[in-house]
């Protein structure tokens, strides 16, 4: 009872191959899988984070065009998923990611 209510954060490039079917790790295997055929290593923690990052932005630029303050309120509105979670973004809401997560 100690521990009730505690959230701990992993890094989805340990535990990504034993996620079950979802679009998490549809974009997990995607990626891993670029990353393994490019460097010949399993996909690194600091590679995933990368990854999503610029699958992000890339999504907002894609909705939004290239105008900061248009990707800004794309990214505002934004639920994607990437090889390090499923990412929910919000007005008030700027890191994404949750205890839900």
């Amino acid at each position: 009872s100690a521990a009730e209510g505690v959230t701990v954060a992993t890094l989805l490039a340990d535990i990504g191959t034993k996620l079950p079917a979802s679009p998490v790790r549809s974009s997990f295997d995607l990626i891993a899988g670029a990353y393994q055929s490019k460097t010949g290593e399993a996909l690194t923690g600091f590679a995933a984070n990368g990854a999503s990052a610029m699958m992000i932005l890339a999504e907002a630029i894609r909705q939004a065009g290239t105008e900061p303050a248009r990707i800004q309120q794309a990214l505002d509105k934004m639920a994607i998923a990437t090889p390090y979670g499923y990412y929910r973004f919000s007005p008030t809401r700027h890191f994404g990611l949750g205890p839900d997560q």
